[in-house]
Formats: C-alpha cells, sequence, structure tokens
C-alpha cells in the first residue's frame, strides 16, 4: 500500500508479483516448493532426490561424495532437477584439489579460497575442519554486564550444535543474572566472570536450559534422556546409521526406572517414555 503524494487518504495498492525475500512466511514457502518438487522425482534419480532433500537446510546444500566422478554426478543431475522449479543450485564448494575442483566449480565460485562459511560455522577446506570465530564484546578490563553476556550467548549460528558446550556456559550466566534480578549495564557480581576453557571431540549436540517455573529434578532428567534419544535418532538418520548399536549415558535412577519399567506414569512422564523408547531400546 502506499500513500500517494503522502496524503494517508489517498492511497494506492500494489501487489508483489514474486515471493517477497525475507518475510516470515518465506522460509515455509521455499520448503513447500523444495519438498513438492523433490517428491515428484522418480526412478532413477529417486535415491539422489532423497539424498538432496535430506542434504538441504533452508537455501544451502551440505553433501558428502566418494569420488569426483559422484560430484560430478550429483551437481548436474541436482542442478537439473530444481531447475523445473527455476531455483539455480550455484556456487559450488568442495575439499578435492585445486585442479580437480576447477572441473566441478562453476563460474560463480573462488577458487583460492581456503576458508568458506558453511551454515554459520567456517569449514577449512584444506584440512576439512569447521571452526567458529567469537568476536570480543569487551575489552580487557571493561566490566562484563548482562547485555555482554546476552551478545556472547547469542552471536553464533550453530545448527548443528557444536558449540553447545561453550554457549550453555554464557546462557546459564544469563539465567542467573534474570534470577538476581541486574540490570543490563550493572557489572556482574565476581563469580560469575570466571573463564572456562577445554578441548571436546563432538558430532552434535543439544542444551537445555532449566525453566524459571519449578520442575522437579528426576523430571529435568528424564527430558535430557528425551532429547539425547531424539539427538541420536537425527544423527543416526542424517548419517545413514540406522543400524548401528547405540549407548545412552545418564546417572539419574529414577529417569531409568521409568525408562527401563511399565508404569502407569503420570502424563508427563508417559508421554516422555514412550517417545524415549520408541527412539531407542530399552538396554541401550
Amino acid at each position: 500500500m502506499w500513500w500517494k503524494d503522502g496524503d494517508p487518504q489517498n492511497t494506492v495498492t500494489y501487489r508483489h508479483c514474486g515471493v517477497v525475500f525475507g518475510i516470515s512466511c518465506s522460509p515455509f514457502l521455499l520448503a513447500a516448493v523444495l519438498n513438492h518438487v523433490l517428491d515428484q522425482v522418480e526412478e532413477p534419480l529417486r535415491s539422489l532426490a532423497v539424498k538432496l532433500k535430506d542434504s538441504l537446510y533452508a537455501d544451502n546444500c551440505v553433501a558428502s561424495v566418494d569420488s569426483v566422478s559422484e560430484l560430478e554426478s550429483f551437481r548436474t543431475e541436482t542442478q537439473r532437477i530444481l531447475k523445473t522449479a527455476k531455483f539455480h543450485l550455484r556456487g559450488w564448494k568442495n575439499n578435492f584439489l585445486p585442479e580437480i575442483e576447477e572441473t566441478v566449480q562453476d563460474s560463480s565460485s573462488a577458487v583460492e579460497e581456503k576458508e568458506v562459511s558453511v551454515l554459520g560455522l567456517t569449514w577449512d577446506r584444506e584440512e576439512d575442519t569447521l571452526s567458529c570465530e567469537l568476536i570480543r564484546t569487551e575489552n580487557e578490563g571493561e566490566p562484563i554486564t548482562k547485555r555482554k553476556v546476552l551478545s556472547v550467548a547469542h552471536q553464533l549460528f550453530d545448527p548443528i550444535g557444536f558449540t553447545c558446550p561453550i554457549t550453555l556456559i554464557p546462557k546459564l550466566l544469563l539465567q542467573e543474572c534474570w534470577k538476581l534480578g541486574i540490570s543490563w549495564d550493572s557489572k556482574l557480581p565476581e563469580n560469575g566472570r570466571k573463564r572456562r576453557e577445554g578441548n571436546l571431540p563432538i558430532n552434535s549436540s543439544r542444551s537445555r536450559i532449566a525453566p524459571l517455573k519449578g520442575i522437579s529434578i528426576p523430571r529435568m532428567e528424564l527430558l535430557g534422556c528425551n532429547i539425547g534419544a531424539r539427538l541420536a535418532n537425527s544423527v543416526k538418520k542424517d548419517l545413514n546409521l540406522v543400524d548401528i548399536e547405540s549407548f545412552f549415558w545418564n546417572d539419574s535412577m529414577d529417569a531409568l526406572y521409568w525408562i527401563k519399567k511399565e508404569g502407569p506414569w503420570m502424563t508427563f512422564v508417559s508421554n516422555r517414555v514412550n517417545e524415549i523408547r520408541r527412539l531407542s531400546k530399552p538396554y541401550e
């Protein structure tokens, strides 16, 4: 709607002729169209369409192949499939040698780039490693405030969850600030200023902050088991390892009792126990 000559009473209505980028419904429309297009693909490209669908996150495709020929085939066929819906799958990056990469890159890609962004993380193509970079929000000696803790806690876009062991600490600290009623720019108490460092090999992770509304420790332990079962099921499905054996670790005897024994349980416990049993085996 446009106010002609700045007069609210004199309006002209315009209608977009295409999907607008960045509005609230855009991600849904993108996902719906992609799913529809890929679900219509028939043999002999059906398995490739399934692989492409599993490799998409919003408008990014992150996939793995075993050879250069498989990469060339994957790129050619996926571009042809998505072209039917006017999608141009471009900007290809890989970690092959430069002379090989030139045969599978398109003109919009910079072959000499060593590091590229993948779902918010930095991918070093020579080392084949993922990393992230935190931007300092305070100078040395400056007081740490709730505002700065919030900035650090939500600075990283990490859908895989690699940084959960690190970002969990500022999230817990932020929750403590709310409990203590600390204002946005007040200095944090000394016990909240501790730094922690560590190294942890990890494939994927999830973290949750306990709600301020009271919930019993056994129920929170059961929620942790529920989240772990969901994550394990998701990882095995995405890596096509559905038949491998899994091992879950939890030291809550209450949660283990609920999972291993038959009810009847209250609704909260029953719903989560049923999901855990559906996603895992009792002996795991």
